[in-house]
């Protein structure tokens, strides 16, 4: 899969997937972000790096391994983070994307959404795109990839804006239509409610927890009203990617949600979002990451 599909960016050890629970292992071109959510992962911490490393000769042999520690143990304050911090650049399907290591919980590039990102690109031409909770601005990327006449960034944060900017760049797509607003979500959706804005493609990958103008966000508590919020801009023939991340919620509990939220407008559900051959853990109840594409 490396190799033919020209990746720079991939899992190598998926924890349970991959029989080796509380352990993930991903690579990005050449250095190896190490998550750890078990003391014992530490205590193997030589022979892990070396079994790596004997591995990364073989598919890298032109790189030298480097290798990142985060500690995500149970009854800690966040990540911890064992190395120096680390930021350079990464390909997937022809993009190229910044990326950063050893500053916070994430590296700027979620891999497990990449084949979402490869739908993303398939289905934007010409369509008006709306990327809530933009992040880095992946999602924004694939879109104006694939041809989307205009995509919409909506993020609190300025510091991912900025990045998504940067991002912007390095694909030469920084005077391509790409607006970005530093605003709470639900504020965002109700201007553009009242403006009377359409999209032919919303994209709704929020965080598992956030904080907007005095008021915190959950996604399990408050993502039906923020699907609805999200379908009422959507176009008659649109489509919205619907993303949640988090363990608290199963598959088949989510997608109940989104049956609930969908079926007074007339919506369906189409489709699971793409998992990627890297994240054989994906299918299970539990997994992170679940997706779902409505119509």
């Amino acid at each position: 899969m490396v190799r033919t599909e020209k990746l720079e960016a991939w899992r190598l050890i998926d924890g349970d997937g991959d029989g080796m629970e509380g352990l993930s292992v991903d690579h990005y071109f050449g250095r190896y972000l190490l998550t750890a959510e078990r003391e014992s992962w530490f205590e193997l911490r030589p022979s892990l790096e070396a079994a790596i490393a004997t591995l990364h000769r073989e598919i890298s042999p032109e790189l030298e391994a480097k290798f990142h520690w985060v500690a995500n143990l149970p009854g800690t304050r966040g990540p911890q983070f064992e190395t120096a911090a680390d930021s350079f650049e990464v390909g997937e399907d022809g993009a190229r994307f910044e990326v950063h290591l050893g500053e916070g919980p994430h590296s700027g590039l979620f891999l497990d959404q990449r084949e979402n990102r490869r739908e993303v690109r398939k289905i934007s031409s010409e369509r008006r795109v709306l990327n809530l909770f933009c992040h880095t601005g992946a999602f924004t990327v694939a879109a104006l990839r694939g041809g989307a006449r205009e995509v919409v960034s909506v993020d609190l944060s300025k510091n991912y804006l900025a990045w998504l900017e940067r991002n912007l760049r390095l694909n030469g797509l920084a005077k391509k239509s790409a607006p970005n607003f530093a605003m709470d979500a639900f504020a965002y959706l109700e201007k553009a409610r009242r403006q009377g804005e359409r999209f032919g493609l919303i994209l709704l990958d929020p965080p598992t927890f956030g904080r907007g103008k005095g008021k915190a966000f959950s996604t399990e508590r408050d993502y039906g009203i923020l699907l609805e919020a999200c379908l009422e801009l959507l176009e008659p023939k649109g489509r919205l990617l619907a993303c949640l991340n988090t363990r608290k919620m199963g598959v088949k509990e989510f997608r109940d949600l989104l049956k609930e939220g969908v079926k007074s407008r007339g919506r369906k559900i189409l489709q699971p979002g793409g998992r990627p051959a890297d994240f054989p853990g994906g299918g299970s109840d539990g997994a992170p990451l679940k997706a779902f594409w409505v119509v």
